[in-house]
């Protein structure tokens, strides 16, 4: 399947689970929204729930490159990774589709709290871990090392599974706007990968 078609397809889904939830969507409805064959959606997916799940791994892949990676040069590198990791918090609260799944399919999401990594969240790991391992070099050229431990792939995980909360749980909290969770999760991140550090 080509991209443009892939794009069309999680569009198509992100609009049909924001109409109707997932248990009322079907597979023939997505096909017809994204302009593709029936049995082109059955063989990329299979079934409704995992449309939804690939589709939601691919909003989850889409936001990862809001985490800072160009960080060489930056004179602050631990405030511009924990803005980064900030910006994708704040934009996976205001998904459609997380948005959607919280509304009519909650059940779908409990695998994220309770079980194993998803795809997407092995992305977003991936990538978080490269720019982690980006800020301590950084931080350590300044004169500023960050600690060593933990390695910087279970520091990317602890993160994801800390700040989770504010997407599946805190979107529905209305008080709770987009810049406050932003600001706070700067915070949090900053605070994170700065505690323990060694102080010149």
């Amino acid at each position: 399947m080509s991209q443009s078609s892939e794009e069309a397809l999680w569009r198509a889904v992100r609009e049909e689970v924001m109409t109707y939830g997932v248990s009322r969507s079907t597979v023939t409805s997505v096909a017809k929204r994204a302009g593709l064959s029936r049995m082109t959606v059955y063989r990329r997916a299979g079934g409704m729930e995992q449309l939804v799940l690939d589709a939601l791994a691919h909003e989850l892949g889409s936001v990862g490159a809001l985490v800072a990676d160009e960080l060489a040069e930056s004179t602050d590198p631990v405030g511009e990774l924990a803005e980064g990791v900030a910006e994708v918090v704040g934009a996976l609260v205001d998904s459609e589709l997380l948005d959607a799944l919280r509304r009519h399919d909650p059940e779908l999401l409990l695998p994220y709290l309770v079980g194993h990594f998803g795809r997407g969240q092995v992305g977003l790991a991936a990538q978080l871990t490269r720019s982690i391992e980006q800020t301590r070099a950084r931080c350590a050229e300044l004169g500023r090392p960050l600690r060593a431990q933990p390695a910087p792939h279970e520091q990317a995980r602890f993160l994801i599974v800390a700040l989770q909360s504010f997407v599946m749980v805190v979107g529905d909290e209305p008080e709770l706007t987009r810049e406050l969770i932003e600001r706070e999760v700067t915070h949090l991140v900053a605070g994170y990968l700065r505690s323990g550090a060694t102080d010149d």
